[in-house]
């Protein structure tokens, strides 16, 4: 159903349809599990997404999501962290991908190893990893957290990743979703 505005309405919709409709939504994700860094450190490895400070855009967090690519090896809490500062040495490491497939590139740059030049904030906990003895296997879901907007990431900023211990062996895949508003 089309709207006064011209635009698709929501009802029946995603509430993240007319963005991703616009060539707003983006997202990125590790391609292969990932080794990380413990805690809050400036020298980084994992999955960190940074919006360059010439963007122009304010990063939007709509979605983090967590995965294991193969047995862990240490016990870890995992979250999500960053800061409005500190994210100037980024490259395009990881390529991110516009959720409308086909549309435009992001003005953001993803990167799996950095050193930010701030010390990064825990800004929310959202899951225990634990290690157990055990011969079997099991599957388990990835896990997909709303962040529905809470944390917005202005030039210059970033968020990461963020586990509380080194993870030694390449085992953890993270991804973000974000749309990415003019300031």
């Amino acid at each position: 159903m089309i709207d006064s505005s011209g635009r698709f309405d929501n009802a029946g919709g995603g509430k993240y349809r007319n963005a991703t409709l616009d060539g707003r939504m983006f997202s990125v994700a590790n391609q292969a599990a990932v080794v990380t860094t413990e805690g809050l450190t400036a020298a980084y490895t994992g999955l960190s997404v940074c919006n360059p400070l010439a963007s122009g855009k304010n990063l939007v967090m709509c979605g983090f999501n967590f995965g294991t690519g193969a047995v862990m090896s240490d016990a870890t809490s995992i979250g999500i962290m960053g800061a409005g500062s500190g994210c100037v040495t980024a490259t395009a490491v990881i390529t991110i991908q516009n959720r409308l497939l086909g549309g435009g590139g992001s003005s953001a740059l993803a990167d799996s190893g950095i050193t930010f030049t701030t010390t990064p904030v825990l800004l929310m906990s959202v899951a225990e990893g634990w290690v157990e003895a055990t011969s079997v296997g099991s599957i388990g879901p990835v896990h997909h957290i709303d962040l529905d907007g809470k944390i917005v990431v202005p030039p210059g900023g970033y968020v990461a990743a963020y586990t509380g211990t080194v993870v030694d062996v390449a085992a953890l895949l993270f991804g973000f979703i974000w749309e990415e508003v003019p300031v």
